[in-house]
């Protein structure tokens, strides 16, 4: 479990600071949770920008794009693809 220290330490009041411990899964697992209605409020303010996106995703083309980011972060970044799964 990532521990967490929240500081309001940035230059902008609106971007908290957090710093976490842990292993790279704990630490994104744990950022996820503190800012998850920071996120799905972002997603659901650029839906118009982002649903053009997301049909191209269930394209032919774009699910080898997929498929061809996913294989490439998890064989050069696999902490990172932690992070993700």
């Amino acid at each position: 479990v990532a521990t967490v220290e929240k500081r309001q330490t940035m230059a902008s009041s609106r971007i908290p600071l957090y710093r976490v411990k842990g292993t790279h899964y704990e630490c994104a697992h744990t950022i996820g949770e503190l800012t998850r209605e920071s996120i799905r409020h972002r997603i659901a303010d650029d839906l118009p920008y982002l649903t053009p996106l997301f049909a191209f995703v269930q394209t032919e083309y774009g699910q080898k794009l997929h498929r061809d980011f996913l294989e490439t972060t998890r064989s050069l970044y696999p902490w990172y693809w932690d992070e993700l799964r």
